[in-house]
This record gives structure tokens, C-alpha cells and sequence, in this order.
């Protein structure tokens, strides 16, 4: 599934009183890249105060996306985003981030490569605070209003972490970490474009290891809902990164990935869609299936718009991969 893991650790670890600290350290002056790989949703343990051992290490999965990381000044976009320093890529999707003075690791703003559009948050999101340890609580609110592609966009949203444990974890691909800090992260955000809205709820559980650049291993559960509550799409996974290297890289769109195009597209002309085995349907966010692909249909499929509504829809496979969003202007 498309990785809406768009939160990255960088870190160094000091010891007090035999735990582990985590505080701010320097990402890669290069960048970075790495491979997402995903596999089938493991419940967390509960968390508590006893050190615990977190085995992963027979968990096998799928790449299903790239991450990229890069200073924000390479980005077309960064001009948006003034106070960014690094842009975050995965797939269409970019994050710009800052570290602000105390420790906080800041979203500024999210943009669309495909779409060539930019959403720059009037109240920016701190996700992550230095330095950490067992037992810290923190939370944020969110949002913007602005004009998008002509139509009014409003996103009011809110986030919390706790860190809730602590101990050992073994990661698949056979890496060994004695010491991580696990982070309980809860995201809601309220989506209002065009007349439509949804509620996104994104809980992830994460764990984090001294001197790692990115999360180890994380639980992910993603549920959007219309206004009314009737739950438009829902997936869950396990995830963690594979084959990161130093440097940043063209990303290679795997074919077999979710995708649309154009977009965004005129009302009442063609969109491509290419629909991953398993099937797939186009839901707009008032909770309409507006398409559904046919009995084991895949690969590209031409659909007309002509009698959809102006506005924005999800794009949701029916297995695996998250929903694409794309508009109808």
C-alpha cells in the first residue's frame, strides 16, 4: 500500500538511568532514499513501564512504494514553503518539514507533484519534539483555508504522540536494535473541498532506535469517513524501510502501483485509471461510488467523467495500496 508515512526520525542516543534518549540529530546532507516495504497488519502490545522485546524478524512483505528525502531547496515547490528545509517524497505526495528552535519537527505543508499543487498550512503541525523518552506526551493542532484550482479548501485537523514503551526490537532482513523507544501517534484532520468533507484518522505506532534515520518498524491504520460516519475507506499494515541508501535518486514508478492520470481532469473527459489486481472503485467524498472496475479487471482502464460532479474523488483499490486522490475540475 501506498506508504502516507510521511514521518521521518533522525537521531542520537544518550543514556540516563540505564533508558534511552532520543535527541535531534543531522539527517543526511545528501539525502536519502529507501524502499517501503508493507506486509499484513500485526497488532501492537500493549505498552507500560517494563522493558520489552519486539520480534519482528520472520515478517516478510512487499515493496510497495519509494521514500525519498532532499533538501527543500531542490523542490520546484519549496518557493510555498519558505521556512521548509527538507522535502519528503512519497510517491506523488511531498511533505516540507523543519526543524523548529526546542526540538520541534515541524510540517509546513504538503504539495502534489501530479496535480502541481500546493497546500502550505496556516497552522503548522508539530509532529515530533526532542529530545524523547519513555513516558513523554505531546499534541498539536493543524489547518489551512485557501483556494484550490478555484474551489475553497479548509483542513482543520489535530495530532497527539505519547511515547507508551520501550526495549529491544529484532527487524526483518535479521537487524537488531537493544535499545528503541516505541511512539504512539494519533492524527484527525477534517477535509472540506467543494462542497464535500471527510474525516481522516491515521493512527500509527512506530518504533525508533538510536542513530536509525527513519522509524524501524511501524503498525498503521488508516480510516477515512464521510461527514455523516459511513466509513469510505479503510486499510491497515506493518511497514518498515528497505535498501535506504545515501542521496537522493529519480523515483521509478512501479507500473503495477494504483495511479491516475490526468490529473486533475476536465469534467467530462477521460481519465486513465490503472487498476491493481483485486479491483478497485472511484468514490467521491460524499460517499457515492461514482465506478467500480468489473470482475477481475486490472491493468489500464480509460473512464469517463461525463457524468461526474466537479470536485475531488478517491481513487480506492480493494486490496492492498492506500486511496489516490485526484479532482474533477
Amino acid at each position: 500500500m501506498k506508504r502516507l508515512t510521511f514521518f521521518v526520525l533522525s537521531c542520537v542516543a544518550h543514556f540516563a538511568s540505564a533508558q534511552v534518549v532520543i535527541s535531534e540529530g543531522q539527517w543526511p546532507e545528501v539525502g536519502l532514499t529507501a524502499d517501503v516495504v508493507a506486509s499484513f497488519y500485526i497488532e501492537p502490545t500493549l505498552g507500560g513501564d517494563e522493558p520489552q522485546n519486539w520480534d519482528f524478524g520472520d515478517v516478510s512483505g512487499t515493496s510497495v512504494g519509494l521514500l525519498s528525502l532532499d533538501v527543500a531547496s531542490v523542490s520546484p515547490f519549496v518557493s510555498a514553503f519558505p521556512d521548509a528545509e527538507w522535502v519528503m517524497a512519497n510517491g506523488d505526495n511531498l511533505g516540507f518539514y523543519a526543524f523548529a528552535p526546542g526540538g520541534e519537527f515541524t510540517l509546513m505543508g504538503n504539495a502534489n507533484s501530479v496535480q502541481m499543487i500546493t497546500v502550505p498550512f496556516d497552522d503548522p503541525l508539530v509532529q515530533w519534539r526532542y529530545p524523547m523518552a519513555y513516558g513523554d506526551t505531546a499534541s498539536d493542532t493543524y489547518g489551512v483555508e485557501l483556494q484550490l484550482l478555484g474551489q475553497p479548501y479548509v483542513l482543520e485537523g489535530t495530532a497527539s504522540t505519547e511515547i507508551d514503551a520501550h526495549g529491544s526490537l529484532a527487524a526483518p532482513g535479521g537487524q537488531y536494535y537493544p535499545e528503541v523507544l516505541r511512539m504512539v501517534y494519533d492524527q484527525v484532520h477534517v477535509e472540506s473541498y467543494a462542497g464535500d468533507t471527510a474525516v481522516w484518522y491515521y493512527h500509527q505506532v512506530s518504533y525508533h532506535a538510536p542513530d536509525a534515520a527513519l522509524p524501524v518498524f511501524f503498525h498503521e491504520v488508516l480510516r477515512v469517513e464521510s461527514l455523516e460516519g459511513d466509513e469510505l475507506y479503510y486499510a491497515d499494515d506493518v511497514a518498515w524501510y528497505g535498501n535506504l541508501t545515501l542521496g537522493v535518486g529519480e523515483a521509478v514508478r512501479d507500473p503495477r502501483r494504483l495511479s491516475v492520470s490526468p490529473n486533475p481532469v476536465s469534467r467530462g473527459g477521460d481519465v486513465n485509471l490503472f487498476i491493481p489486481e483485486g479491483g478497485a472503485r472511484v468514490m467521491d467524498l460524499g460517499g457515492r461510488v461514482v465506478w467500480k472496475s468489473a470482475p477481475d479487471e486490472c491493468g489500464a482502464v480509460l473512464v469517463s467523467t461525463a457524468d461526474w460532479r466537479q470536485g475531488p474523488y478517491l481513487f480506492i483499490p480493494e486490496t492492498a495500496s492506500r486511496p489516490v486522490r485526484f479532482i474533477v475540475q
